[in-house]
């Protein structure tokens, strides 16, 4: 039997995550305030690594951040494993008399869904036998120069295709999208092992249906994309779309 899955929310203090990140700089592990990377190392120390994984953090220009995520524990279980080794410090970026989780439900094939995904969405390509990770746009901006007669590429319909691709599973989809809405688009900045890398960041919002439930609630719990230990493809639900049929 599959375990429950919990939506865990956690007021984040700004200034105690910023202090805390920067005193992992200190000691060589970072050079940027890259808070994606901040919250990696901080979950994994306080509850564990992938304890709550994947998450994703707001930070409002008004208001207090916080972060939203998914874990196999309930507040209390997590609560009760980071209470035995959490720092000060720790407990002060990350409050844990102030977590908050609930048990997500069933949720059957044909249900209508809203959907919120910050995503990274890029594709590997191999050159040289060398990997390195591409936005898909990009990608497929290449692949059109190369062919004259090609229509030039709309970015908002390449990541449609590409989330599309992350919602099926050997050919059989997991859902279905309803509509698709490029909410928010920035080049942005990360640390991955030492190295900055750059590369895309952005938000896809719109309604979609379930089809396989199973699969759709590995999802849930596993995200989509690459970078999902850092704060990306978390799979946000809301009300559908009723302007969709």
């Amino acid at each position: 039997m599959t375990s429950p899955l919990h939506l865990i929310h956690i007021p984040i203090n700004a200034q105690d995550l910023i202090m805390w990140g920067l005193r992992q700089t200190a000691r060589g592990e970072s050079s940027d305030l890259d808070y994606g990377m901040m919250l990696h190392k901080l979950l994994s120390a306080s509850f564990g690594k992938g304890a709550i994984q994947p998450f994703r953090l707001f930070t409002p220009k008004v208001g207090q951040w916080g972060l939203y995520g998914y874990s196999a524990e309930n507040a209390d279980a997590l609560r009760a494993s980071a209470a035995l080794h959490m720092t000060p410090d720790m407990d002060h970026a990350l409050p844990l008399n102030k977590m908050r989780s609930k048990t997500m439900p069933a949720i059957k094939a044909g249900t209508r869904l809203g959907y919120d995904i910050l995503t990274r969405p890029t594709r590997r390509l191999t050159s040289d036998g060398k990997t390195k990770e591409q936005d898909a746009f990009v990608m497929a901006c290449h692949t059109a120069a190369a062919q004259p007669e090609a229509s030039p590429p709309e970015r908002a319909q390449i990541y449609e295709d590409w989330l599309r691709e992350r919602l099926s599973s050997s050919g059989k989809p997991i859902a279905t999208l309803d509509s698709f809405r490029l909410a928010h688009f920035a080049t942005s900045r990360a640390n991955r092992n030492h190295k900055t890398i750059t590369g895309p960041e952005a938000t896809f919002q719109g309604t979609l249906t379930v089809q396989d439930a199973d699969a759709f609630a590995n999802l849930l719990r596993h995200g989509l994309g690459r970078h999902k230990a850092y704060g990306y493809g978390m799979v946000l639900l809301r009300p559908a779309d009723r302007g969709t049929p």
